[in-house]
């Protein structure tokens, strides 16, 4: 048997973690709320992005596509721009988004070069979202604020654990939803789907305040692992633009025959700097991060350097691991449907956590008696 000193330090420990749970929820649940719902739209940003684009990224699906190189050529002629980035259609029926030089998008039906629409930015309704979800549009302060409402999240899910934990309940009914009454149903509820997501939960919010971080994030984690990021590789000489001179699929055969099976080339960024090659990014047919990356010499065409994010160094690959797995984008899509079951938790967790104290509150100001909800009851009671 505990003695009488050691109870009463753990009951005072307990309300402490309490108390710091209930003020972590008031101060941080507001804001978190708002990651957790601009979080969950942005788990299928490239569908809804699609879908707000729709009638300007689909294309009756033909035979061949336009060769790479007349497709860039026709491109730069109508915009009278250069092109320095370009997304390949990854269905016959997508359109190939190319950026130019003066920052202008535009959709590109792929087997005849047509530009079907610019704008100065696409599907503008889930960039916004993305830029709520990074800074509340308040740019680094709201960035700041994400990061330490992140915190709160993690603050709240260790003092939930440590409250559930403590309950005296037996291993058989410790999972158990009891639904009435409603005060038992909530508590329950709240109690038992805190623990069950707390961990990933926990995990989502630091890699997101790690993200947010930034600089100083990756310098810390190149720091503790000994590691460097692997640089990107520049020419020997200069070459200007008007000195490229190889072809386009002799290019792409090679960074095919190079690359593991199973990956695809996904973009192109052309060089902005005449010391720069031409980089192509590489994914998985099954995933969407991390990328690989393939380097062009847009001289002679030949593969300067291929760099498999497997190859990285520790910190490095750890930091390009942590916005995927943040996003939910790590490999296949039965995460990013994860993470959007688990984006609903907090908001179970705020009704549940808000009928608690509500109920609390009621009782500590002498209001036992609920308000009559029949006519039965009305009579009874009056």
């Amino acid at each position: 048997m505990p003695s009488q000193t050691r109870l009463r330090r753990r009951r005072k420990l307990r309300r402490l973690v309490n108390r710091i749970h209930l003020w972590a929820a008031i101060i941080g649940s507001l804001p978190a709320l708002l990651l957790c719902l601009s979080g969950l739209i942005l788990i299928f940003e490239s569908e809804l992005q699609n879908l707000e684009e729709y009638a300007f990224t689909k294309v009756k699906p033909e035979k061949e596509t336009l060769p790479l190189e007349e497709l860039l050529i026709k491109v730069e002629k109508e915009t009278q721009s250069t092109v320095k980035y370009l997304s390949f259609p990854q269905q016959d029926t997508q359109v190939a988004m190319i950026r130019t030089e003066n920052d202008d998008y535009h959709f590109v039906n792929p087997y005849n070069g047509d530009i079907l629409k610019s704008t100065w930015v696409p599907a503008i309704i889930m960039q916004a979202i993305r830029v709520f979800h990074t800074s509340f549009f308040m740019g680094d302060f709201g960035t700041w604020i994400g990061i330490v409402s992140s915190l709160f999240l993690i603050t709240l899910c260790i003092t939930g654990c440590y409250l559930f934990l403590k309950r005296k309940l037996s291993a058989r009914t410790i999972f158990r939803i009891r639904w009435k009454p409603a005060s038992r149903r909530n508590y329950d509820l709240h109690a038992i789907t805190g623990f069950i997501t707390a961990i990933p939960i926990i995990l989502i919010a630091l890699s997101g305040a790690l993200i947010g971080l930034g600089s100083a994030w990756r310098e810390t984690i190149l720091f503790l692992t000994n590691s460097e990021f692997k640089p990107r590789p520049n020419l020997e000489a200069a070459v200007e633009r008007s000195e490229w001179n190889f072809q386009y699929e002799e290019a792409l055969a090679a960074i095919e025959a190079t690359a593991p099976e199973g990956m695809f080339i996904e973009a192109i960024t052309f060089p902005q700097k005449a010391e720069d090659p031409i980089r192509f990014r590489l994914l998985y047919n099954w995933a969407t991060r991390p990328a690989s990356w393939a380097f062009i010499d847009p001289k002679n065409g030949e593969l300067i350097e291929f760099h498999h994010h497997w190859d990285y160094d520790t910190g490095h690959l750890i930091h390009r691991l942590n916005r995927g797995f943040h996003s939910g984008e790590l490999y296949t899509d039965l995460m990013r449907w994860l993470w959007f079951f688990l984006m609903i938790a907090p908001f179970i967790l705020a009704y549940t956590g808000y009928r608690q104290w509500r109920q609390k509150k009621v009782k500590n100001t002498g209001n036992k008696r609920p308000l009559p909800q029949t006519k039965k009851q009305i009579q009874t009671d009056y």
